[in-house]
């Protein structure tokens, strides 16, 4: 059924109207209460206080002055004793780790003795080996010039063709042993060259001087060479001090030494020891049989 009704079925149908029920009325606000005023009231009398004596005051300072030293002095003693603490806990601690640290580097020393026991005997005896081959190369070359004195010709030509610039004056300093073996030789050299005798200077070497430049061509000096080329950088240590008297002959022993080094390399006495110096051009020398020692 459709809610929808037409003019023609709405013939009969009244409107409603709603009942009415008089004029709007707004009513009026009503009047706020009055407030009561604020009563005042009135401030009470400060208290009076009588004056205080003198004694009175002497004990009001006199306990002020004991409870301010008690606190201060509570107050101090206790951060004196935190701190005194404090550092003897540092000192304690440093001395501890000073002491752990001395007595670990001492167990890894013993624990390296016990892993490689002649590590530290073979750093000692390093310097002491070089002394005895720098000693006995010394004693194999003074052999050698016992045996063959016109060796020192060579050392000589070969410190001279060194030499580079001759001033008018060459000075030579050879031992006196050396200038009696060069006695024939220094009769072809210029009169330039002026011969010096010196007892320090070791058979087998020289030292040559001009104006402009020296040659040290001392063995002792040949010999460091040959060992900082060897050894690098090791010095060797200084040799014991013997008092000798000097010796001209070759000792027995040091033949028999010679002997069995030269049969253990192979080489015979006569041989020419190596040297690490450059190569000098063949010496000019009348002497055919003479070699380089070094």
């Amino acid at each position: 059924m459709s809610s929808v009704l037409l003019a023609e079925q709405a013939a009969g149908v009244a409107r409603w109207q709603p009942p009415y029920f008089g004029p709007l009325v707004i009513p009026e606000p009503e009047a706020e209460e009055a407030q009561p005023e604020p009563v005042v009231e009135p401030e009470p009398p400060e208290p009076t206080f009588p004056p205080l004596t003198a004694e009175e005051l002497d004990a009001i300072k006199t306990e002020g002055y004991n409870l301010g030293y008690h606190d201060g002095f509570t107050r101090g003693y206790q951060d004196g004793r935190n701190q005194g603490y404090q550092e003897i806990v540092a000192e304690v601690r440093a001395h501890a780790e000073q002491v752990l640290q001395t007595q670990v580097q001492a167990l890894e020393n013993v624990a390296r003795a016990l892993v490689d026991p002649l590590a530290d005997a073979a750093e000692a005896l390093e310097p002491e080996l070089l002394l005895l081959v720098t000693t006995l190369a010394e004693q194999v070359i003074q052999s050698e010039l016992t045996t063959r004195p016109t060796l020192i010709q060579s050392v000589l030509q070969q410190a001279l063709d060194r030499l580079p610039v001759r001033g008018r004056t060459v000075r030579v300093r050879l031992h006196p042993d050396d200038h009696l073996v060069l006695s024939t030789y220094a009769v072809d050299l210029p009169d330039t060259f002026v011969w010096l005798p010196d007892e320090d200077i070791t058979r087998g070497g020289c030292s040559i001087e001009s104006s402009a430049s020296r040659i040290d061509a001392r063995l002792t000096t040949r010999l460091q060479q040959a060992v900082a080329a060897i050894w690098g950088d090791m010095t060797t240590p200084p040799p014991p001090v013997v008092e000798t008297a000097p010796v001209t002959q070759p000792v027995d022993d040091t033949q028999n030494l010679t002997a069995e080094i030269s049969g253990d390399t192979g080489a015979s006495a006569g041989d020419e020891i190596p040297t690490v110096e450059p190569v000098a051009p063949p010496p000019r020398m009348s002497d055919p049989a003479a070699g380089e020692l070094l």
